[in-house]
This record gives C-alpha cells, sequence and structure tokens, in this order.
C-alpha cells in the first residue's frame, strides 16, 4: 500500500515542470486554469511496483525568490576575500555581501551567475547594492540575462541595459524588475562599474513562478491501524470502526494536499473513543475536521489440549482482551452442542468425534467477542505405559478401552508390548472378545 500523494503547480505551467515536480510519469493534462487533476501511476518498491494515485493541485502563481534555494549555486568572475558571492543569496539586503575591491586595476566589469536544479520560469529579479563607506559601490549600467534550454545566454525580452546614477544621496540604489517569464535554468547579473570604483552587492533575489499555497483541506485517505477505514469517502466526515482488544487503535490520515497540515487527536477513553482528524489547507483559509468513533470488541482466543480422551474432562485454554471478561461456553461434538459448562467429559462413543468449544466472552464498555477453536479428535484413554509416541497409539488405546486387549502386569504399569509377536490363542482372545461388544 502507499501513500497518496500531491504536487501543486500553477495555472499555465507547462508540461515540463509538472514531470519535473511529480514523484510519477504524467501524461499531457490540462494545466490551464486552477483546479485539481488525478493521476494514476506506479510507486517503486523492492518488492516491484505498487498501484499510486497523484493529485495535481492547480493554483494561481506567484514569484518566488529562489535564489536562497540550498540547490542553487553561485559564482563570480572576481571576488573580494571574505566577501563571496554566496553572501548575496542568504535573504540579506543591507549587508556587504559580494565585492570585488581591489587596492588598483579595478575591474571594469563583473559578472553573477546563479545557477539551478533544473529549468524554471524566471519572472522578476531585484539586486541590493552596498554602499561601502562614501562611495558609490554600484554598477554604473547592469544587464539581466538568462541561459535557455540549448545552453545559449539570452537578455531578457524588453529588459535592456539599466543605468544608476553614481550619487550616494539616496543611499545605495535597489534594482527591481518584473518581466515576461523565461524559461531558463540560470541568470546572470552583468554589471559594469563607475571608472576606478569597487561594486559591492548586499543581495540578489530572482523571482520564478511558483504556484500559490491550495486552499484543499481534504482527505485522501483515512485509516484505523493502517487500513483504510470502511466506506472512506472525501465527502464523508463521519466514520465509525471496530477494534478488538482493550487498547484503542491508532487513526492516522494522509491530505488531499501533501502541503497542508493535518492534526489527529486519537480515541481514548476520555473522549469517548471517537478520534478527530483535521486538515487545514496550505493557504490556512479551510479548516476540515472528519471523526472516526471507535467501538472496542473482546477479543478471545480458545484453544483445546494436544490429545482429547474420553472418560477425561477437557478444559479449554482460553485468553481474553480485557483480561477480566465474562465466558460463556459450547461444546460442540461433530458440530452439535453437547454441554455449556467450562469443562466437557466425552463419553467413550465419542471416540473418533471432532470436539470443539465455542467461547463468548462479554466486559463493560465492550461488544460481545466469540470464536470457534480448533477440533480435536476424541481418542479413547491409553491404558498401556509402553504406547506412547507408537504411530498407532490411537488403535491401541481403543482396544484397551473396549477390553480388547489387557496387555501384561508390570511393576511399572500394563504393558502392551506392541512390537511383540502374537499367540494363535492371544488372537483367539482378541477376536472374541470384540465378538462380544455391543
Amino acid at each position: 500500500m502507499t501513500d497518496p500523494t500531491s504536487v501543486t503547480v500553477f495555472a499555465g505551467a507547462p508540461l515540463a515542470s509538472v514531470q519535473d515536480a511529480a514523484p510519477t510519469s504524467v501524461d499531457a493534462q490540462d494545466f490551464a486554469a486552477p483546479g485539481e487533476v488525478t493521476v494514476s501511476g506506479a510507486a517503486q518498491t523492492a518488492s516491484g511496483a505498487l498501484d499510486a494515485s497523484l493529485t495535481v493541485l492547480i493554483t494561481e502563481s506567484t514569484l518566488v525568490n529562489i535564489n536562497p534555494d540550498s540547490t542553487t549555486t553561485a559564482s563570480a568572475t572576481s571576488t573580494e576575500s571574505g566577501y563571496p558571492v554566496d553572501r548575496t543569496r542568504n535573504r540579506v539586503q543591507n549587508d556587504k555581501g559580494w565585492s570585488n575591491w581591489v587596492g588598483s586595476n579595478k575591474p571594469l566589469q563583473d559578472t553573477l551567475t546563479y545557477q539551478y536544479a533544473g529549468m524554471r520560469d524566471l519572472g522578476s529579479v531585484a539586486v541590493s547594492f552596498y554602499a561601502d563607506g562614501n562611495m558609490s559601490s554600484w554598477a554604473q549600467t547592469t544587464a539581466i540575462e538568462y541561459r535557455d534550454a540549448d545552453g545559449a545566454w539570452q537578455t531578457v525580452p524588453g529588459l535592456g541595459a539599466i543605468t544608476l546614477s553614481n550619487s550616494t544621496a539616496g543611499g545605495a540604489p535597489v534594482i527591481g524588475e518584473t518581466f515576461e517569464p523565461v524559461r531558463g535554468d540560470a541568470l546572470r547579473v552583468v554589471l559594469n562599474a563607475f571608472p576606478n570604483t569597487h561594486m559591492v552587492d548586499s543581495e540578489v533575489e530572482v523571482g520564478a513562478l511558483a504556484p500559490s499555497p491550495a486552499a484543499e483541506a481534504g482527505l485522501a485517505t483515512l485509516r484505523v491501524d493502517g487500513v483504510e477505514v470502511d466506506g472512506f469517502d472525501r465527502d464523508v466526515t463521519e466514520y465509525e470502526a471496530t477494534s478488538v482488544g482493550a487498547q484503542y487503535p491508532t487513526v492516522s490520515a494522509v491530505a488531499v494536499d501533501r502541503e497542508a497540515r493535518v492534526t489527529v487527536t486519537q480515541p481514548s477513553g476520555d473522549n469517548g473513543g471517537v478520534a478527530t482528524v483535521t486538515v487545514r489547507s496550505a493557504d490556512g483559509s479551510v479548516t476540515e475536521s472528519s471523526t472516526v468513533a471507535i467501538t472496542r470488541q473482546v477479543g478471545v482466543e480458545a484453544a483445546l489440549p494436544a490429545r482429547v480422551t474420553t472418560g477425561t474432562a477437557v478444559t479449554a485454554t482460553v485468553e481474553t482482551d480485557p483480561a477480566d471478561a465474562a465466558l460463556a461456553f459450547e461444546w460442540l461434538l461433530d458440530g452439535d452442542v453437547v454441554g455449556k459448562d467450562s469443562t466437557y467429559e466425552a463419553p467413550a462413543s465419542a471416540v473418533g468425534a471432532e470436539l470443539a468449544v465455542r467461547v463468548a466472552a462479554t466486559a463493560d464498555g465492550f461488544t460481545a467477542g466469540s470464536i470457534t477453536s480448533a477440533t480435536a479428535t476424541v481418542e479413547p484413554p491409553v491404558s498401556f505405559v509402553d504406547v506412547e509416541g507408537s504411530e498407532h497409539a490411537v488403535a491401541i488405546g481403543w482396544l484397551a478401552a473396549e477390553g480388547i486387549s489387557t496387555g501384561w502386569s508390570t511393576p511399572a504399569g500394563q504393558e502392551f508390548r506392541p512390537l511383540a509377536d502374537i499367540t494363535r490363542d492371544a488372537m483367539a482372545a482378541f477376536l472374541y472378545r470384540f465378538d462380544q461388544l455391543d
């Protein structure tokens, strides 16, 4: 069994970006408008493939800064010691991040490059410069370029070189540009310096299209001890389930949106055995609750002794959960009820019949439980001391029980001597006694 899972994509997302985000293959679908699409697939496990389903939640797009992501890497064409380019993606917009200061022959141009784990839909850039002392330590002109699917660097359409003043009166400038999204796996900021001036950058933020958090608070599955509740349906919020034994089962749930928050209050005596599952949507706007009312049933197991013989009281081994449950017995011989006491003694006529016991167990706060044991074949008592373990012990016991064979008296008890030869007169005695049986 696999857990249902989901991915959230923005409306209008290209199929390739959905496929990149999904844990299973996704065929062409309509992702143009907000909504929900269910995709069937398979999950690969050590023991083979299991059926799985993927819910694709489609929401409105938003721009999210992806430069701080752990999968983003940054590089610069030159760097002042102690001020590497990675400092420009630490979410701090007013520190001395990256610097290219040198004592002489200051670079006329430097490039900061940010590479991503895959193709992204890039739609904005913000470059926050830093005034180092009283100097205009920022670029005179800045160009924004992205790397396309062919690996070629392209200027962002409609976004030409950005020119800044070297006046420090207003503090360090910030470039902020939003543009029609372009698809690329890297973005670079090309900085052209003022003459004989180093450049310092606090932060570079690159916005990529991302889905807004979904307003979905439904359940994809609801389970009791790992098994989905009977009749599960996303539109149903009240369920009932039965568990065996005194311990309450564990209720678990998986939300349709894996980004939603699921909280489970487990069933207990304090809440009447009712579990409550609450799902809060990823955007925080929707909360839905479901309940599972647990009915506990007495657990009962019963077993007969390995050997049942006539003339001896049989006692069943019974275990219940809870342990103090009250018991009622029905003894069954070849399926017919022959007794209702806690023990049963089979008559000689029952040899060869199948004996079983049905045990009902009750306890306050529980529904009754019952079980019928496995059957045991009723055997005659074995009165000889030397036939234990013989493959014909039952037959020999029958001979003794019917008086057909009396054996030899010894200090240890009666012996049958199963491997001894039989004489003609002894054989005649066996046949005569058998003929006298009713």
